[in-house]
């Protein structure tokens, strides 16, 4: 099975060529809000690095979300552009999940954070299965107290994204950090391939789990 796999759901931009559950070309960087300039050339890197063919590929995995409003929509709306061009299914991935893959934990269940903008996390539960994770729980947007307080209740690892400088009284936590990558994507989608894929993508939107409201000022003038 080949893969062409997409990240954008973090501050991390990248995409991967993974073939038969091996990841052959991988180009990523860190890029916080430049996501739609950089991506298509590193589509274009992986693809002149590993060879691929488009007519080859089974089709395309996307990080879905939960994470960053803008690059989500980014990083899907090229995603259906190449899915639609070249007649490929969508296979989305769900960004914890991914981040949660390949996770060397101590502990059998660990938690995945993720920072989304202010005080507020998007978090879930996973079973350290091996190498991929199983979630315990669904997606869930908290903020930092009620974060805190349910780590200082449990004893599992914690691995964190975009929110290092927390802290926990729970001494028997161990707070690591939590990398998203177009590989992890890639290779989830892979091995999940019958239970992720879209054979009709068209109408998927991001998997955003808090809604974004936008509201009209008091003041604003009609």
């Amino acid at each position: 099975m080949k893969i062409l796999a997409i990240e954008t759901a973090t501050f991390i931009c990248g995409a991967a060529f993974i073939s038969e559950g091996y990841c052959i070309s991988l180009v990523e960087e860190a890029c916080p809000r430049t996501s739609a300039e950089r991506l298509p050339g590193m589509v274009k890197k992986v693809k002149q690095k590993s060879g691929f063919k488009w007519d080859k590929l089974d089709g395309i995995a996307i990080s879905i979300g939960p994470g960053s409003f803008t690059g989500l929509r980014i990083g899907l709306s090229f995603t259906k552009g190449l899915a639609f061009s070249h007649d490929l299914p969508v296979v989305p991935v769900p960004t914890l999940t991914g981040m949660a893959t390949d996770i060397a934990s101590k502990s059998e269940s660990y938690r995945i954070a993720l920072f989304s903008h202010r005080n507020l996390f998007y978090t879930q539960l996973f079973h350290h299965t091996g190498t991929f994770p199983l979630g315990v729980d669904n997606p869930i947007l908290w903020d930092w107290d009620t974060l805190k307080s349910r780590i200082d209740k449990e004893n599992n690892d914690v691995f964190i994204c975009g929110g290092e400088h927390i802290t926990s009284e729970n001494e028997n936590v161990l707070f690591s950090p939590a990398i998203p990558s177009a590989k992890k994507i890639g290779m989830l989608a892979h091995e999940r391939w019958n239970e992720f894929i879209l054979k009709n993508p068209y109408n998927l939107v991001p998997d955003y789990i808090a809604p974004f409201k936008i509201t009209k000022r008091k003041d604003a003038v009609s």
